[in-house]
């Protein structure tokens, strides 16, 4: 029966929820915490707790103020008196150091959630202090027994009245909830945290889907651009020109390597043919062609190269190669005689003419600088498109992370086991 009511009486709190608006939400909470029963239960305690500070204050006054009786006196050892009247100073001292630790404010109104917590704060403080004070003042409380004893139990009474005073005051604090409170006001504030972090968020996400439409709109008519040039019959002209330079490139590396294999199949007998050679120019002609023919070719422009391959001819008995070799040697000079390398170096001149002349045109022509800064702009919006789209990503996943409705009901939750009231967070 008794669980069949609680139910009963949970329904009827979720159905009776009060719409509160988020930016509300603080003054809400000050409200319910002004109506709570605590605040009278609080003026109560500050105003016993003042009324025992003050009487307390007076006493140690009258404790530290007492002499030892004349009984006393005549009785006690003088030893024992000095001893009991240090333990006594000690202990007045400790008291009142107490004392002026712990000062109680009077308030006329407890009403607000930061008026709770600061009475929390201070009776953790108070429940500190009375801890050490009794910790700094058992043998002393002891020691003045002796000789003092109503004085020093009238103080000792009155601690103990504070401290049943502190006792009670959690035990309430326990039953009112209070120091669940704060939780309360830490949900609503993590709840407001979020909403403004999702709102952040979704803010960013619209300024970048914007800036994603603008870059692929910006990526488009550069393509449009870009093919435009590319139909035009201008392009058509400089890729032509492009096509020539690469056929010459590879017709002046066929030349190069044809000049190297006719010279290197020679190299043998010219290195020997120049030990023997007499006339200086020669030898150094000669050289130049073994070390490295293609060069060599091409920069003799009078094909020096001729007479000398004539006397190499003419003592090539004298070289001492086998016939395989000297034959070879024989063909490759009657086929230089029949105006081979003339051809070969006129063909290489007219290759190198066209060359420089197609590289002219193809400097001259802007239209390549035009295509390849629009590819390089392309290439630029892409990757910036790339880079927002990843951003856009990350932004979207910690927007799914966020659960406000996960937060507005835990928030529900905690109000209604701390303040027993519905709320619905507009």
């Amino acid at each position: 029966m008794l669980h069949l009511l609680k139910k009963m009486f949970a329904r009827q709190t979720q159905n009776q929820q009060e719409e509160v608006p988020l930016e509300a939400l603080q003054e809400w909470l000050e409200d319910q915490v002004s109506k709570l029963e605590f605040n009278t239960y609080l003026q109560n305690y500050f105003k016993h707790l003042a009324l025992l500070q003050k009487e307390l204050q007076e006493k140690v006054s009258i404790l530290k103020q007492r002499q030892i009786s004349e009984q006393d006196q005549k009785q006690v050892l003088d030893k024992i008196k000095n001893i009991v009247i240090g333990h006594k100073n000690h202990y007045t001292t400790e008291v009142e150091r107490f004392i002026s630790n712990v000062s109680v404010t009077e308030k006329d109104t407890f009403s607000t959630l930061k008026d709770y917590l600061e009475a929390l704060l201070f009776t953790e403080n108070l429940d500190r202090e009375l801890g050490d004070v009794a910790t700094r003042t058992a043998k002393s409380y002891q020691a003045t027994q002796h000789l003092f004893f109503e004085q020093v139990e009238g103080v000792f009474k009155l601690f103990g009245e504070i401290n049943t005073l502190v006792r009670e005051f959690k035990k309430r604090c326990t039953e009112h909830k209070i120091s669940e409170l704060q939780s309360v006001e830490e949900l609503m504030f993590e709840l407001q945290q979020e909403i403004r972090k999702k709102e952040t968020i979704e803010n960013d996400i619209k300024i970048k889907e914007d800036n994603v439409r603008l870059e692929l709109a910006d990526k488009t008519e550069q393509e449009k651009k870009l093919r435009q040039i590319e139909e035009n019959q201008e392009y058509q002209d400089f890729l032509k020109l492009k096509e020539r330079q690469e056929e010459l490139n590879k017709d002046y590396n066929t030349s190069e390597y044809t000049i190297f294999s006719f010279f290197s199949r020679l190299q043998k007998a010219l290195k020997k043919y120049g030990r023997i050679a007499f006339d200086s120019s020669e030898s150094k002609l000669i050289k130049q062609y073994v070390e490295d023919s293609t060069k060599a070719f091409l920069e003799d422009t009078e094909l020096r190269i001729l007479p000398i391959l004539d006397g190499l001819k003419n003592n090539l008995h004298s070289l001492q190669l086998d016939e395989k070799q000297k034959r070879i040697v024989l063909e490759l000079i009657e086929k230089a005689g029949q105006n081979y390398l003339q051809d070969f170096q006129q063909e290489i001149k007219n290759i190198e003419q066209e060359r420089k002349e197609v590289q002219r045109r193809i400097e001259n022509n802007d239209i390549n600088q035009r295509v390849e800064g629009i590819n390089s702009s392309i290439i630029k919006t892409k990757a910036q498109i790339d880079k927002t789209e990843s951003e856009l990503h990350e932004l979207k996943a910690r927007l799914e992370k966020i659960e406000i409705a996960k937060r507005k009901e835990e928030l529900g939750e905690k109000v209604r086991e701390v303040l027993n009231v519905g709320i619905k967070v507009a």
